[in-house]
C-alpha cells in the first residue's frame, strides 16, 4: 500500500518534532506535551501539501530550514495561547502543584514519615536535602535520589 507525502513526511520527521519541543523547553512531563506535538504535526501535514514526493520536500525544506519553521511556528503558537490567557503551566509551578497534592494526601505523609524514620543519620539528610531544595549539584542530586529510591523501593 502506497503512503502519501503526509504521511511519510510525519514518519520521518517525528523526531525533529521532539527536538523542537525539547528546545523550547517543553519536556515530556509536560501535561500539554502531545497537545503541542500534534500542533507540530499540523503544520509538517501543510508544510507537505506543496511538495508531491519526499525528495521534492526535502528539496524546498532543508532540514535546518525546516527546524527554524517548526520552531518559530511553535513560538507563534505559544503567543496566541498568551493572548488568550491560555498559556501552560510552568514545569516549575506544575512540579510544585504536584508536590502540594502529594503532600495533602494524608497516607503519603504516614508512608514518607515511616520511611523517613527508618533511615540511617546520613540518608536523612539526604532526603532533607532533596525535600527542602538545598543547592546541590546536579550529579549529587542525582545519585541522592537514586538511592533513595533503592531503599524506598525496600521499605515498600
Amino acid at each position: 500500500m502506497l503512503k502519501n507525502i503526509d504521511e511519510i513526511v510525519l514518519e520521518k520527521y517525528e523526531r525533529l518534532i521532539y527536538k523542537v519541543l525539547s528546545d523550547s523547553r517543553i519536556l515530556l512531563f509536560n501535561p500539554s506535551y502531545e497537545d503541542w506535538a500534534q500542533e507540530l504535526r499540523m503544520c509538517l501535514v501543510q508544510l507537505s501539501t506543496t511538495a508531491v514526493t519526499l525528495d521534492e520536500f526535502e528539496s524546498c525544506y532543508p532540514l535546518a530550514y525546516l527546524y527554524r519553521k517548526l520552531k518559530w511556528a511553535l513560538v507563534d503558537l505559544r503567543r496566541k495561547e498568551q493572548r488568550e490567557g491560555h498559556e501552560l503551566i510552568d514545569p516549575a509551578e506544575w512540579s510544585m502543584q504536584i508536590k502540594s497534592e502529594i503532600t495533602n494526601n494524608e497516607d503519603t505523609k504516614l508512608l514518607i514519615e515511616a520511611f523517613y524514620q527508618q533511615l540511617g543519620i546520613a540518608d536523612q539528610e539526604k532526603l532533607r536535602a532533596l525535600v527542602e531544595d538545598q543547592p546541590l549539584s546536579r550529579q549529587l542530586r542525582a545519585y541522592y535520589r537514586k538511592t533513595l529510591r533503592k531503599k524506598f523501593n525496600e521499605f515498600r
